[in-house]
C-alpha cells in the first residue's frame, strides 16, 4: 500500500473491538454462567495486545479512535443487543469477535453472532472448531455456511501478521466472509498478550493471568486438534518479550501474580531455560514473587536443569498428559512418548524439588472398561501419588484425526457439537455402554478427590504451596457440585431465565422459581457440606506458624541436643543484639549523611513495601488468632457428632435431652472454627 493511500482519511472516527469468550449450553438450554469465573481467556489477551499495538500504530494512531471491550461470558452476562446500542452512542462501527471458539461452544457463540450482527454490527469468529473444522474438510461444514449464510466473517487460523490489515477492512467496511490465513506466523516479534482493562473482574481471584511463550506440538496425537490449527512446528515469542510483559503486569496496576502458561508443551520451547533465567531474576533480585502453572509431556523431566530452574522460577504445579495407564491405550493415541512404567518416576523427580503434579486423564480408549477407569483413577492417587487430576472423556473433536477419519468412515457421532465437553458420551464405545461410561467417568473425580487422599497429598505437599494446593481442591470439589468441567467452571451458577437456547421455551418468572428453587436448595445444601468437608481437611493438615513449625523440625532432628544448642543460641543473639544496638548508636549519630547518601524511594516502590507491610502483619495477626482459636484441634469429628445427636432429638421431639448450656459452647467453638478457617482461606487467596 501506497504512502498517499496510507494517509487518505478513513470513513469513520472511532471503532469499538468487543472481544467475547462465550460459554455454552447446559442439558436444559439455559447458558452456563457463573457468579464468578476461573480460568481467564489467553486468547482475549492476544487479541486485546494486538488491537492496542494497531490502535497505536501509524495506520491509525490519530485518524481512528479504537476502543476494546472484553466479556468473559463463564461469569459475565452477555446481551448482544445492549452492548450494540451502549456503544453505538459514540462510535460509527462496532466488531463483535467472538474469540477461543471450542467446539461445545460454538451452538452459543453462533446463536450470539446472530444476534451481533441483527443489532448491526460486524460480526467475527474463530477459534479451534472454526480453524480446525475448516483445516481438515474437504468442503464448506454445514454449520459454518449457515454462518456465512447470515452474515458472519470466519477466521481461520492465527492473526498475529493480519490483524492490523483485517481492522482496516472493518473500518473500510470491506470485511470478506472468510479469511482463511494459511501461513502460521512468526511469533518472534508479535505483540505479548495483554489483560483488558478491568476484564478480571469477573474472576473469584483477580491476580491471575495468561500467556504463551509459544505455540505448536511435535508430537502427533490422535486426538489433538493443536497439530492441525497450530502446526507441529514449534513458534516462539521472544523471551524479553514475555518476561516484560510479565513484569508490567506484576508493576503495572493489575498485579498479576499468578500465571497460566497456555503453551500445549512448554518444555518444547528453545527459549525455556532463558525464560525460567529472567523469572529467577525477578524472584530473587527484583522481589517480584511470580508463581506460574505450566503444561508439559512425560518425559520432559529428563530435560537438564528443568525441574530445578522451574522450581526456582515459581513453577508451583505442571499439568502432565498421563493419558492412560494402559499400554494398549497409550499404543493407539500414537503418543509413544508416553511410557506408563515411567510414570512413578517423573512424578517423583518433580516432587522432589516442591512441584505438585496435575495430571491429565482420558477416559474412554478403545481397552478401557467402567472396572479399569475408576482402578485407574485409584492408582493415580494411591501408586502414582498425583497431586491433583483432571478427567476427560474421549471426544473426536473437529479438527483431530480421530474426527476425520470417524466422520469418513460414517461412525455414528452426535450432532449437537454442545455435548463435545469432555462430560457427555459422543459416539459409542466398543466395551460398555454410553450411560455406563458417563457413570464411571463421573466416579472417577469421586475416588480421587476423597478426604483421606487430599489429606495425604496436603500432609506430603511443599509447604510453599500448601494452599495452592487446597484451593485447587476446593475448585475442583466445586465443579463436581456444579457438574461441569474445573476447566471450564466456576463458583455459583447463575441460571438466567431469559437467556435460553433457541428450540426450549422460555419459562414464565413463576415456573423459573419453581424449578430453581430445589436446585438452589441443594447448592445450598452441597456447598455448606463443602465448606465443613474443607474445614475438617484444613484441621487436619494445617500449616502451624513459621516458629512452631522451625522449632518442631530442629527439636525433632536434633533429639536430646536440641536443649543444649538453644542454649548456645540464645547466647549468640544476646552477644548479636549487643553489637546490633552499637552499631544502631552510630547510626542514629550520622543519620543526617546517611540520609543524604540513601537513594529515594519512589511513592508506587512506597507503596509497595507498605502493602508487603500489611501483608505480613495480617499474616501474622491471622497465625496468633488461629493459635489462639484453634489451639490443640486437629478435627471437628466430635462436633459433628454432636450436632447429629442434637439433630436427631430435634427430629423425635426429645427436648428435654437437649442440654442448652452444651449447645451454646458447641456453637461458639464450631464459630470459632469457621470464622479460622474463612480468614486464612481468604487472605491466602487474596495474598
Amino acid at each position: 500500500m501506497s504512502e498517499t493511500s496510507e494517509r487518505r482519511p478513513y470513513p469513520i472516527e472511532g471503532l469499538d473491538v468487543v472481544l467475547i469468550r462465550p460459554a455454552k449450553y447446559d442439558d436444559e438450554g439455559y447458558v452456563i454462567r457463573h457468579w464468578r469465573a476461573v480460568v481467564p481467556c489467553n486468547t482475549i489477551s492476544c487479541l486485546n495486545g494486538l488491537t492496542e499495538a494497531a490502535a497505536a500504530s501509524d495506520r491509525f494512531a490519530g485518524r481512528v479512535d479504537i476502543r476494546v471491550h472484553a466479556y468473559d461470558e463463564t461469569g459475565q452476562r452477555v446481551v448482544p443487543e445492549k452492548i450494540a446500542r451502549r456503544l453505538r452512542r459514540r462510535s460509527n462501527r462496532i466488531l463483535a469477535c467472538l474469540v477461543g471458539v471450542q467446539s461445545n461452544q460454538f451452538p452459543r457463540a453462533a446463536d450470539l453472532a446472530r444476534r451481533f450482527v441483527a443489532a448491526g454490527c460486524t460480526v467475527m469468529i474463530g477459534g479451534f472448531h472454526v480453524s480446525g473444522s475448516l483445516a481438515l474438510s474437504r468442503q464448506m461444514p454445514a454449520e459454518l455456511q449457515e454462518l456465512l449464510d447470515a452474515g458472519v466473517t470466519l477466521v481461520k487460523g492465527e492473526v498475529e501478521d493480519v490483524w492490523a490489515d483485517i481492522l482496516e477492512d472493518v473500518v473500510m467496511g470491506r470485511v470478506k466472509p472468510i479469511y482463511d490465513i494459511v501461513n502460521r506466523p512468526e511469533l518472534e516479534n508479535a505483540p505479548a498478550p495483554r489483560i483488558p482493562a478491568g476484564y478480571m473482574n469477573a474472576f473469584i481471584v483477580k491476580k491471575w493471568g495468561t500467556i504463551d511463550t509459544g505455540r505448536g506440538c511435535p508430537f502427533d496425537c490422535g486426538f489433538c486438534t493443536v497439530i492441525n490449527v497450530q502446526g507441529r512446528k514449534m513458534r516462539f515469542r521472544n523471551p524479553d518479550t514475555v518476561l516484560r510483559a510479565i513484569r508490567e503486569n506484576y508493576r503495572g496496576g493489575k498485579g498479576i501474580r499468578y500465571y497460566i502458561i497456555t503453551d500445549d508443551n512448554f518444555s518444547r520451547n528453545v527459549h525455556w531455560e532463558k525464560i525460567l533465567d529472567g523469572l529467577i531474576a525477578m524472584r530473587e533480585n527484583e522481589g517480584i514473587s511470580i508463581q506460574f502453572f505450566m503444561q508439559l509431556d512425560t518425559k520432559a523431566y529428563r530435560l537438564p536443569n528443568l525441574i530445578q530452574k522451574a522450581a526456582r522460577a515459581g513453577c508451583t504445579q505442571v499439568f502432565v498428559g498421563i493419558e492412560s495407564l494402559n499400554p494398549l491405550n497409550i499404543e493407539t493415541t500414537g503418543k509413544s512418548q508416553n511410557a506408563p512404567d515411567n510414570y512413578e518416576a517423573m512424578v517423583e523427580a518433580w516432587h522432589s524439588a516442591g512441584v505438585h503434579v496435575h495430571a491429565a486423564y482420558i477416559t474412554g480408549f478403545p481397552y478401557d472398561t467402567p472396572e479399569t477407569i475408576v482402578s485407574d483413577a485409584e492408582r493415580l492417587a494411591t501408586e502414582l501419588h498425583a497431586d491433583q487430576a483432571s478427567f476427560f472423556m474421549m471426544t473426536p473433536l473437529p479438527g483431530s484425526r480421530d474426527y476425520a477419519e470417524a466422520l469418513a468412515a460414517g461412525t455414528p457421532m452426535d450432532g449437537d457439537f454442545n455435548r463435545y465437553d469432555s462430560l457427555h458420551a459422543v459416539w459409542d464405545h466398543p466395551t460398555m455402554t454410553r450411560e455406563q461410561w458417563v457413570a464411571a467417568h463421573q466416579e472417577t473425580w469421586k475416588r480421587f478427590y476423597t478426604l483421606e487422599n487430599m489429606k495425604r497429598i496436603l500432609l506430603h505437599a511443599n509447604i510453599q504451596n500448601y494452599w495452592g494446593v487446597f484451593t485447587g481442591f476446593v475448585w475442583c470439589r466445586a465443579a463436581m457440585i456444579e457438574g461441569g468441567h474445573p476447566m471450564a467452571t466456576g463458583f455459583w451458577r447463575i441460571k438466567d431465565r431469559t437467556e435460553r437456547r433457541p428450540g426450549f421455551s422460555v419459562d414464565s418468572r413463576w415456573t423459573h422459581m419453581r424449578k430453581r428453587w430445589p436446585e438452589v436448595r441443594r447448592l445450598i445444601r452441597e456447598w455448606v457440606k463443602l465448606f465443613f468437608e474443607m474445614q475438617e481437611l484444613w484441621l487436619q493438615t494445617r500449616i502451624p506458624s513459621e516458629k512452631a513449625k522451625t522449632r518442631a523440625a530442629w527439636r525433632a532432628h536434633l533429639g536430646e541436643d536440641y536443649a543444649e544448642l538453644k542454649r548456645h543460641f540464645d547466647s549468640a543473639r544476646q552477644k548479636i543484639n549487643v553489637s546490633v544496638g552499637h552499631v544502631k548508636a552510630v547510626l542514629e549519630q550520622n543519620i543526617g549523611s546517611l540520609r543524604s547518601s540513601l537513594p529515594s524511594v519512589s511513592l508506587p516502590e512506597a507503596g509497595r513495601r507498605l502493602h508487603k507491610t500489611g501483608q505480613n502483619w495480617y499474616r501474622r495477626f491471622l497465625e496468633r488468632l488461629t493459635a489462639f482459636w484453634v489451639r490443640g484441634v486437629s478435627t471437628r469429628r466430635h462436633l459433628d457428632r454432636f450436632w447429629r445427636q442434637t439433630t436427631t432429638y430435634l427430629k423425635r421431639r426429645a427436648y428435654w435431652r437437649i442440654n442448652p448450656f452444651l449447645v451454646f459452647w458447641n456453637f461458639w467453638r464450631d464459630l470459632r472454627l469457621s470464622v479460622s478457617f474463612t480468614f486464612f482461606l481468604l487472605a491466602e487467596r487474596v495474598l
